[in-house]
């Protein structure tokens, strides 16, 4: 896993799902067709919009925090809010 998905992972660890993060995380990114050994910033993007419809399932209000700290690290902490 490069650094970025190695970052992402580690967000989603530190929330409630603890070690399950890294199954949801590989499932949404081959469902996306993305491969989080060489995830990119565009990607976390696409990623980010997933998680978002899927992570409140498991965080329900804890998911906005988590999808700002990933897209955060995307961007190398240079947030851009849309």
């Amino acid at each position: 896993m490069n650094e970025l998905g190695t970052g992402i992972l580690k967000i989603m660890e530190g929330s409630s799902l603890g070690r399950m993060s890294v199954y949801i995380l590989s499932k949404q990114t081959t469902d996306l067709g993305l491969d989080l050994n060489n995830i990119t910033p565009d990607q976390v993007s696409v990623l980010a919009i997933r998680l978002k419809t899927v992570l409140p399932f498991f965080l329900a209000d804890e998911t906005e925090d988590i999808v700002k700290n990933i897209k955060r690290l995307a961007t190398n902490g240079n947030m851009v809010m849309k």
